[in-house]
């Protein structure tokens, strides 16, 4: 398994992970019991399919208060992201994210491309130049999506997502008759600089559906992972059917090559979202057992 960065979680920029050492004012959040949740966390991450008590952490927090402030360079990974201007929803129906997922794959490349003339046809069959960026993976929800991004070459992802937004707004404003900005600012970014924070975002990517049928499974735990599994499996709208199931149309939006391989064997991935939508119980578990030393 290829393996890129160092060993050792870190909180960023929204994102709650668990620090070796007391954190920098305005770096994040510690947890509580931090050495002992450090040692699962770091075992959970690196072991496939393991089932390991995690002790009050909300390892799914995130914000969307941040204001983009850095630099994107060539061979780095980040978690690219927007949503609607005041909250809005910028996907009403099955065509307008459909219409996102060929964008996703046709604005990825150095040619220009009139969408009225590739309408219809499939992705493999167009031609869309060299690509512009590595993407690992994505989803999209009703008022925001998500991407998992390397960067090839300078100015790259910004030439990217300005093609992608700029394609999507034109169409939905036309669409909806109506006018102004569709996204809320520019599109957000964060560095992911270690190799725990990576693995990760293929979970919080990927698991963002699930609130769509458990609201509250993030706080109160997962009622029905089979149910949750099969929806996430028939969720067409993210890369998760690609990595759970094989290869489909839509596999050609991505360059897992260009990511580590973190699953070496489709059951890999299987069992990583298990751990995942299993955390509440796991967290349960691992009260009790605490509780009652």
């Amino acid at each position: 398994m290829k393996k890129i960065y160092t060993k050792t979680p870190v909180a960023t920029g929204g994102f709650l992970f668990l620090h070796l050492s007391p954190p920098a004012s305005g770096e994040g959040t510690q947890c509580t019991r931090g050495t002992l949740i450090q040692r699962k966390l770091a075992h959970l991450l690196s072991t496939p399919c393991t089932r390991v008590p995690l002790v009050q952490c909300s390892i799914f927090q995130y914000s969307y208060g941040m204001e983009r402030k850095i630099s994107f360079a060539p061979g780095e990974y980040y978690h690219v992201y927007n949503r609607g201007v005041d909250k809005r929803e910028i996907f009403l129906s099955d065509d307008d994210r459909n219409r996102f997922i060929k964008l996703l794959y046709v604005a990825n490349g150095d040619k220009s491309f009139s969408y009225q003339r590739i309408q219809g046809v499939s992705l493999d069959k167009l031609d869309r130049g060299d690509r512009l960026v590595s993407i690992g993976a994505y989803c999209l929800m009703s008022n925001h999506f998500h991407l998992l991004i390397k960067e090839k070459e300078d100015g790259n992802i910004s030439s990217f997502m300005e093609k992608l937004g700029t394609s999507y707004a034109m169409y939905f404003n036309r669409k909806y008759k109506r006018s102004g900005v569709l996204f809320q600012n520019t599109f957000k970014a964060e560095h992911v600089h270690r190799d725990e924070h990576l693995k990760y975002l293929y979970a919080y990517i990927h698991l963002n559906p699930v609130k769509m049928i458990e609201p509250e499974w993030k706080e109160s735990g997962i009622r029905n992972l089979s149910k949750a599994k099969k929806y996430l499996e028939r969720y067409d709208y993210s890369s998760y059917a690609d990595y759970a199931m094989g290869r489909r149309e839509e596999s050609g939006i991505l360059s897992p090559d260009e990511f580590p391989d973190y699953f070496e064997e489709r059951g890999d991935f299987d069992c990583f979202v298990d751990d995942w939508l299993n955390f509440k119980d796991e967290k349960e578990d691992a009260d009790i057992s605490v509780q009652g030393r």
